[in-house]
């Protein structure tokens, strides 16, 4: 049975195992969140009174390919950014076992686009700066010096041909004009430098803390050697549904954040693949089971936000000092 994107409430004789595999010393309470692909979330309450967190496989059938991807995931979030000390939070495995895993509790909610909108302008630039800066230090400390294509399996199940002959009956003559442009754009794009991507940036994996204004980066499942851009754009990127406008700020901080090596986020690229990737990741989904004029108003909800994905010129004001700068000190380059 698949539980992701549902919840899942665990069966009595489940509470009892985990409350016993942990010695007693944590009371299980309700889900966090939906349950993933591979995994779902709990949280624990020691006597203390101190939360945390605990991840369990969905399928115990499948527990040595959970246990070697939990595995693979502690490895490369130890890589990813290594020994960061900033705002942004990076919770921890503080203990494991054959069938679950405790991590220190990243407080807040989803980060979705509607709190950003709330946030002064002041809190809005200093949110992005921590993330642009965040980003920059992990792609600049794990650079391996090859370039390599974007998504290069995106296409693996649809083609960008097939997914421009789904939606061309439903598309208007400029609409298909601006499509097939752009899908020209994206078969030119040169390779980009290869980094440790976390390639899964959606609000779900982001957590804002609104008494702290503090932001947290979960889940490093998907991490794995990659273009940058990918950080930026990821394949699911309908479903990220992520604030354009936070993405575009990100990158403007992002690009002007203290670097050892010369790496820029090209934000009409970001822009491109976007485009491309919220028509794909609709045909990919429905192609065979939905028809295009069900879908096609729904991809120009979204490609409308992308308008937000602009220059914001120039970065934080002077004032406004970098975190990243004692990072790098404390951190390890490549």
């Amino acid at each position: 049975m698949s539980f992701c994107g549902k919840k899942r409430a665990l069966t009595e004789d489940e509470k009892k195992h985990y409350q016993d595999a942990l010695d007693g010393e944590f009371t299980i309470g309700e889900q966090l969140g939906r349950s993933g692909a591979n995994s779902s979330a709990y949280l624990l309450t020691d006597k203390n009174g101190k939360n945390f967190v605990l991840k369990i496989p969905n399928d115990l059938k499948k527990l040595y390919r959970w246990q070697d991807r939990q595995a693979k995931a502690r490895d490369l979030q130890g890589e990813y950014f290594g020994d960061y000390h900033g705002p942004i939070g990076t919770p921890q495995r503080i203990k494991q076992g054959d069938d679950f895993i405790v991590e220190e509790l990243a407080e807040g909610k989803e980060f979705d686009p509607s709190i950003y909108e709330t946030l002064s302008p002041i809190q809005k630039k200093k949110v992005a700066q921590d993330l642009g800066e965040f980003l920059s230090y992990t792609h600049q400390r794990t650079m391996t010096g090859k370039t390599v294509e974007l998504h290069p399996g995106q296409q693996e199940f649809v083609t960008l041909k097939q997914t421009y002959d789904y939606f061309e009956p439903v598309l208007t003559d400029d609409e298909k004009k601006e499509l097939k442009k752009e899908i020209q754009n994206y078969n030119r794009q040169k390779e980009a430098p290869e980094v440790l991507a976390y390639r899964d940036y959606r609000p779900s994996n982001m957590l804002w803390d609104d008494k702290k204004k503090k932001l947290s980066i979960i889940d490093f499942d998907v991490t794995g050697n990659a273009s940058v851009y990918e950080d930026f754009t990821p394949s699911a990127a309908l479903s990220t549904k992520i604030s354009f406008q936070f993405w575009a700020d990100v990158i403007n901080a992002y690009n002007h954040a203290p670097k050892q090596n010369p790496l820029t986020i090209d934000l009409e690229t970001v822009r491109r693949n976007f485009f491309i990737g919220i028509y794909h990741e609709m045909a990919r989904c429905n192609i065979g089971r939905t028809p295009p004029e069900e879908c096609v108003d729904i991809v120009r909800y979204y490609l409308k936000r992308l308008d937000a994905l602009k220059s914001t010129g120039s970065p934080l004001e002077s004032s406004q000092k970098s975190n990243l700068i004692s990072i790098i000190k404390k951190g390890k380059t490549k």
